[in-house]
């Protein structure tokens, strides 16, 4: 689909705004999001198979670096994160980011029968395009809780996400759309619609999933079906950064 029909299904669904007004602040918040995304990498942890009964890892960090020359320099968080045999995740876990080498994920006072201390070493480095695999022979896991289980990994490639991809299929289509309108306006679901990583969505997601909707999509959706869209007047609100679209006379002058 291109970016003009995915537009109109957007500006369709809007109610009791002036077209024009609308449109002023959508393209500004383009603008916004896509500085706002421009030095952000967001990963998945594809197929990491613990050797333990087979059980699989799975999660999905950011990367925000400042410039290319100094990628690995960068900060690491993760915003959501599945290990098996235990109830902690990434609300109360510690990770440490090498994107050149390493993952290192524990738990803060660690107890001999509640512990997480996972080490994912890198067969290459992390790139903002480029994914690595994770090193089978190096990487070690121990996990406490019910029992006791430790071992090594089968399998793991930690991968680039697709921007605009909240369910992880690498593709960007009417379900993330709908995952997208369901979240706006608060924080982010399960099926995370926070592309710049602000533990919100807003328009500046909206902008980022805009730039990408039909990304690895075999035959691209016909129509985008928009159940419920926020109102104008919240989504504005939401923006952020456009103090003088606030003001009383601004939007005066809009309505007109």
């Amino acid at each position: 689909m291109s970016q003009g029909l995915y537009d109109r299904a957007f500006f369709d669904s809007q109610t009791g705004v002036g077209g024009l007004c609308f449109r002023i602040v959508f393209t500004l918040v383009v603008m916004i999001g896509s500085y706002a995304h421009a030095d952000t990498v967001n990963y998945t942890l594809d197929n990491v198979i613990l050797s333990d009964n087979n059980a699989q890892m799975t999660g999905r960090f950011s990367w925000t670096y400042d410039n290319i020359d100094e990628f690995g320099d960068g900060r690491g968080a993760f915003s959501y994160l599945y290990i098996p045999f235990t109830l902690h995740d990434h609300t109360d876990l510690e990770a440490s980011f090498d994107v050149g080498n390493s993952i290192e994920i524990t738990f803060p006072g660690n107890v001999h029968d509640d512990g997480v201390d996972i080490t994912l070493f890198l067969v290459e480095p992390l790139t903002p395009t480029g994914s690595a695999s994770v090193d089978l022979v190096r990487s070690k896991f121990e996990i406490g809780g019910n029992g006791f289980h430790d071992g090594v990994f089968l399998s793991g490639v930690i991968s680039p996400a697709t921007s605009g991809d909240t369910d992880g299929d690498h593709d960007v289509d009417d379900a993330d759309y709908g995952n997208l309108v369901a979240q706006f306006g608060g924080a982010p679901g399960f099926d995370g619609a926070d592309f710049n990583n602000d533990n919100r969505v807003d328009l500046r997601d909206f902008a980022i999933q805009r730039a990408n909707f039909g990304f690895g999509v075999t035959s691209a959706p016909a129509s985008v079906t928009v159940t419920t869209v926020p109102e104008p007047v919240a989504l504005i609100l939401t923006a952020g950064g456009l103090p003088l679209l606030l003001k009383r006379r601004r939007l005066r002058l809009c309505r007109q």
